[in-house]
């Protein structure tokens, strides 16, 4: 009879036991989140693009471009024809194959529906007709510090920019260069720009209440001001 009632002592405290560590466990795991789901939160954290922190986004990746090596009397380098990146943050990288990017070709940035932002390397050197253009999303942009010609509606149709400014040593600004950014409220215009067509202001969205930001006695302002334009020295 003891022996009895020592082996029902015995699986009572084992049965206990195990049911203690069963509990534990279900504690331990009650908190954590499936991968998916720590992943779609990261993801969505990353994907969050602020006026503070777009610079600091990633590179793009080369294979994200389609490019063409040139060696032309404005240079040798890497030229971009097209972007299939799906980022919010497309950040063109200042070198591919060894090479500098010095150019955005015609509409290569163009029509990109994710995109928020747009950062070009100090390398490139002019970005052609509609290079950066049609972009429904585009919030900012970063033109470099290299820039000197800006083509023909270069970066027309971006409904949602409100702000542009354009680098110290930048010469040329073609024509219609911000039609239809029917959001622009400010665009920094530096006395190095020597030409500036006046299409170039008479294209700017007089709606928006834009004003420019140019050098007392520039051509930019002597422009804005033909324009009718508000100018801020």
């Amino acid at each position: 009879m003891k022996k009895i009632v020592l082996c029902m002592l015995s699986l009572l405290m084992v049965f206990t036991v195990v049911g203690c560590k069963q509990d534990e466990k279900t504690d331990e795991t009650t908190n954590v989140k499936p991968n998916k789901e720590v992943e779609k939160e990261d993801e969505g954290k990353k994907s969050e693009v602020t006026a503070d922190n777009f610079m600091s986004f990633p590179e793009t990746k080369a294979k994200s471009f389609k490019y063409k090596i040139t060696n032309s009397s404005k240079g040798e380098g890497c030229i971009i024809e097209k972007c299939t990146s799906k980022d919010n943050v497309i950040r063109v990288p200042d070198k591919i194959e060894g090479k500098p990017v010095i150019a955005i070709d015609k509409f290569a940035l163009s029509k990109l529906d994710n995109c928020e932002a747009v950062i070009l390397p100090d390398t490139v050197q002019w970005i052609d007709e509609g290079a950066i253009s049609g972009n429904e999303n585009l919030k900012y942009l970063y033109l470099g510090k290299g820039l000197k010609d800006v083509g023909i509606k270069a970066l027309s149709d971006n409904r949602v920019l409100e702000s542009v400014e354009f680098p110290d040593g930048v010469e040329r600004l073609g024509s219609e260069v911000l039609t239809q950014c029917y959001a622009i409220k400010k665009v920094v215009i530096p006395a190095s720009v020597t030409d500036v067509t006046t299409s170039f202001m008479d294209s700017l969205p007089k709606t928006s209440g834009v004003e420019i930001y140019a050098p007392k006695g520039s051509e930019a302002e002597k422009a804005a001001l033909n324009a009718n334009l508000k100018v801020v020295n």
